[in-house]
């Protein structure tokens, strides 16, 4: 699933690519909780989330730091569980807390 998610990333972002894949498969600083890390340098992840109908918030915009977390099911979306770890939690917190506008 994440091979397929780097193919869909790089044919959407003109400048994704494999050096963006952060996950244990692909080992970076940043694989500790994310599959993919990406910094929107050019408004093209920003963009992609508009077209897709994402409320964006004011403080996102270029330089934003993404930190894409890949999961799949094999049941109906709607009716599907995730599992997210400790570590991801624990991110979560500390990336919105230190993310947040004052």
């Amino acid at each position: 699933m994440q091979r397929q998610m780097l193919e869909w990333f790089q044919h959407f972002l003109p400048d994704f690519s494999v050096q963006h894949w952060s996950s244990r498969m692909y080992p970076t600083q940043q694989g500790r909780f994310a599959d993919f890390t990406y910094t929107d340098h050019q408004g093209y992840m920003g963009a992609a989330l508009q077209g897709a109908g994402v409320s964006m918030m004011p403080y996102w915009g270029r330089g934003t730091t993404y930190h894409i977390e890949v999961k799949s099911t094999q049941g109906e979306c709607n009716s599907a569980s995730m599992f997210f770890s400790p570590n991801q939690i624990d991110m979560v917190g500390v990336v919105s807390a230190v993310s947040a506008p004052r």
